[in-house]
């Protein structure tokens, strides 16, 4: 009755879409991420060296592309802290719903292969399910043993990821191309930057990211960083 056009409420609420510099500059941003971590480890190897490179690249790089590309302060965003609470437990409670259902899904057509192609089982889903099996274990083995690895794995690693992907890329993302297709893209991008630590596993980052998008979707920044925490924290707890 207003003539109130929905794109217009979205453009008030998120800003105007931004340029293609900024998009471009988001998803490099991203993508930089794990190729910064690759070449520490490959340098040096010690976990102090991967975290504190991990917190300077998340603190400093959205910061330099909001400043110099994105040039533009993104609003405050102002939560109740009880919609924060709500949007960290539904983050929380999606991922582990996703992450459980894909998981179990995968192992199934495994098991299933082993009933109607047995050779084919132990040629190829066998080696699929140990390598999954241990990807996922062995991050988890170092942080349960490993002070500086528990600490990184439940603070350092969602407080950058989370400025850098939700943060940044997903904002950017959102404001471009709209809120679901922001959340998607940017749930795919967080996948494909797992892929140097994990291979066959990599498919359970991304769906971590669709958890912790919807978090920061509804109850920004702080909500996703406290679901993130939350996963890693029951995983290695």
């Amino acid at each position: 009755r207003l003539a109130i056009d929905p794109a217009e409420v979205l453009r008030v609420r998120l800003g105007e879409a931004p340029r293609q510099a900024v998009v471009t500059a988001a998803v490099v941003a991203a993508l930089g991420l794990p190729a910064v971590l690759a070449i520490l480890r490959a340098v040096d190897g010690s976990i102090w060296s991967t975290g504190i490179g991990l917190l300077v690249y998340g603190a400093v790089v959205p910061e330099l592309v909001e400043r110099f590309v994105e040039r533009e302060r993104p609003p405050r965003r102002h939560v109740r802290p009880t919609r924060l609470l709500f949007a960290a437990g539904l983050g929380f409670a999606l991922t582990m719903g996703l992450v459980s259902s894909a998981q179990r899904s995968f192992d199934a057509g495994i098991y299933l292969q082993r009933c109607t192609h047995p050779a084919e089982f132990e040629r190829s889903g066998k080696k699929l399910l140990q390598a999954e099996s241990r990807e996922v274990e062995k991050g988890i083995h170092q942080a349960k043993n490993a002070l500086p690895v528990l600490l990184m794995t439940v603070l350092a690693v969602p407080l950058a990821e989370e400025r850098l992907y939700r943060g940044l890329l997903q904002r950017v993302l959102t404001r471009k191309y709209g809120e679901r297709l922001g959340l998607v893209y940017a749930a795919l991008l967080f996948g494909a930057s797992h892929l140097v630590v994990y291979r066959v596993a990599a498919y359970q980052a991304a769906l971590l990211g669709f958890g912790f998008g919807a978090a920061y979707g509804e109850g920004g920044l702080v909500a996703s960083f406290l679901a993130h925490a939350l996963w890693n924290g029951h995983l290695v707890l």
